[in-house]
């Protein structure tokens, strides 16, 4: 998603869950978690004993897609749009879901949030995939300088030809690398 694409998306959440469903979205745009690992978490995986937002959050192997354990970082931004979430929040159950399903209370399901993002992409009048948050999460690092091995480290991919296939056509970068050097 572009720049634009991504506050069109953030500006779809409003109303009784605005919060609750850009923070949702703040983990995959600015921390590159799948929708699955984002449903599973707790408030212990988020803050730090004095309250404040960690700048990384370890998802356990079994709650990640190759069942090793990872650590994800998070941007200055996104740290924001948690700790707003989380000041309206009443729980204080470190290990109750982050995101408690409105039916039940507990975890929501990974397809319940994919449904969810959907529906907000939709709102926005994007036409992508719940998938989409993560790859412009890898994007974003790539125009920022970032290389596609440590891209491919953040999003916990085993094999950097699934990093390659979520960054689209790197030939623009490289020609833009190439241009600015001067000595």
């Amino acid at each position: 998603m572009t720049d634009r694409e991504v506050n069109q998306l953030m500006n779809a959440c409003y109303g009784k869950q605005g919060l609750r469903n850009r923070a949702i979205l703040a983990l995959q745009i600015h921390c590159g978690m799948r929708i699955n690992e984002v449903m599973q978490m707790n408030l212990i995986q988020i803050l730090n004993k004095d309250n404040s937002i960690k700048d990384s959050f370890v998802i356990t192997g079994s709650n990640m897609k190759g069942k090793t354990t990872h650590r994800y970082f998070i941007s200055n931004v996104g740290k924001l749009i948690i700790g707003e979430f989380l000041s309206s929040q009443d729980s204080k159950c470190v290990d109750a879901p982050l995101f408690p399903s409105p039916k039940n209370g507990r975890y929501m399901s990974a397809n319940a949030g994919a449904q969810l993002v959907r529906n907000l992409m939709n709102k926005a009048g994007l036409d992508t995939s719940s998938h989409s948050g993560r790859a412009t999460f890898a994007r974003k690092l790539l125009d920022n300088g970032v290389g596609v091995e440590t891209i491919s480290k953040c999003l916990a991919h085993k094999n950097i030809q699934t990093t390659i296939s979520y960054l689209g056509d790197l030939r623009v970068n490289a020609g833009n690398a190439v241009a600015n050097i001067n000595y």
